[in-house]
């Protein structure tokens, strides 16, 4: 479904012409890549900075074989409950994820992809 409506938005551009209120085809390609860039960068960094919440709340869940989907939810749950209850591995995980994600947005507003009002 999401694939249909990227292609009806595309197609829609190309109908519209070269040019719709400054923004470009080209224009609309490269900003789609910089944002990809900070996608793949932020997610290259998910499962370091989880192992580091983990290590930061020392969470060992009670069973780890022969997990079902009920068991799996659970242990989620008793982690995000563990997690939020420790204040300084939340602020430690803000500070990584910025760390990360800062860089992507400054790239997109660097590259004009983000008008500038937002910023």
């Amino acid at each position: 479904m999401q694939i249909t409506k990227a292609f009806l938005l595309l197609g829609s551009l190309l109908l519209l012409g070269p040019s719709v209120n400054g923004l470009s085809l080209n224009g609309l390609f490269y900003c789609a890549q910089v944002a990809v860039e900070g996608v793949t960068s932020l997610s290259t960094q998910a499962i370091p900075i989880l192992k580091e919440s983990i290590q930061c709340i020392n969470f060992v869940p009670q069973k780890t074989k022969d997990l079902d989907a009920e068991y799996t939810v659970l242990i989620a749950y008793q982690f995000l409950q563990k997690f939020v209850g420790n204040k300084q591995c939340v602020e430690a995980l803000i500070e990584r994820v910025k760390g990360v994600i800062q860089p992507a947005f400054h790239n997109l507003f660097d590259k004009q992809c983000i008008p500038a009002f937002l910023s």
